[in-house]
């Protein structure tokens, strides 16, 4: 899995692993807060799919670092390491791009039912006419 996403990136992620199921829960989640898949523009859905990549690496990064314990410390130089910083920077990045897809929840459009039904008579109609069309018309 590791060397898979090192060398193929998230796309390498085919839906079979645990990892790649949450991240398509954690997309669908996503998107429905934003209003559904028909309120997604092209711009959103490239934006969701870099927060997905982002959102990835930082899950990564959290496990690796909370592998390492006290190891995150470099006690030479009474510092931490440099990967909490770029970690951080990365979860930063995340933030920005969730806030520029908007942070509130949205809800789906939903029509109500005088319009699903006036939607049904005109198709009902509409395919009326197209059958005596093809009866008056012999050719």
């Amino acid at each position: 899995m590791k060397r898979a996403v090192t060398e193929l990136g998230s796309r390498a992620l085919d839906g079979r692993s645990v990892v790649a199921r949450e991240l398509a829960r954690w997309q669908e989640g996503l998107i429905l807060d934003l209003g559904g898949d028909e309120a997604i523009s092209t711009q959103k859905r490239a934006l969701i799919e870099i927060a997905m990549r982002e959102k990835l690496l930082l899950d990564s990064i959290d496990a690796w670092l909370l592998s390492l314990g006290a190891g995150v410390f470099d006690k030479k130089k009474r510092a931490i390491r440099p990967v909490v910083r770029e970690r951080t920077a990365l979860a930063d990045a995340l933030q920005r791009r969730l806030t520029a897809l908007g942070l509130e929840r949205r809800p789906r459009e939903v029509r109500d039912l005088d319009a699903i039904l006036a939607e049904r008579a005109t198709r009902k109609g509409s395919a009326a006419e197209s059958v005596d069309a093809e009866e008056v018309d012999p050719s």
